[in-house]
């Protein structure tokens, strides 16, 4: 009977090692990677491509550092949304501005990818550095 038991444990064991190993939430955190560079106060735009999966709008940020930096970004179009709706594909952000300040500008993008039956979405963390010159 006490081997009956043991084996039912050793199982259940395995069964939970699965599931735990399953259930992570590992920030995925890429390489930071520097932009072509920009000048004060002239006009800067520059197109960034999020090839790590489908992007969840709903779990997308960008913080860019300095606040004051004189830089936005928006989602693009979506080139396979039919009019009158047209929707935004947030696999593809553009960072534009002018840029108020001399030196490094931090633009850190967060994000989850959906996930599919056999999978959660994963997250992700990169940097983008832009350099501003005189």
């Amino acid at each position: 009977m006490e081997d009956l038991h043991f084996c039912q444990l050793r199982s259940m064991r395995k069964i939970i090692s699965i599931l735990l190993i399953s259930c992570n939430d590992i920030i995925n955190k890429l390489d930071n990677e520097y932009l072509t560079n920009a000048y004060k106060d002239k006009y800067y735009q520059n197109t960034i491509n999020i090839n790590e999966g489908k992007v969840n709008k709903l779990t997308f940020k960008i913080n860019i550092h300095p606040d004051n930096s004189g830089l936005i970004w928006e989602a693009n179009d979506n080139p396979f949304s039919t009019p009158p709706i047209v929707t935004k594909d947030y696999n593809n952000i553009t960072i534009k501005g002018r840029p108020k300040n001399i030196g490094e500008i931090y633009i850190d993008f967060s994000w989850t990818t959906y996930g599919t039956n056999i999978s959660t979405g994963r997250k992700f963390q990169k940097r983008y550095i832009l350099k501003v010159e005189e």
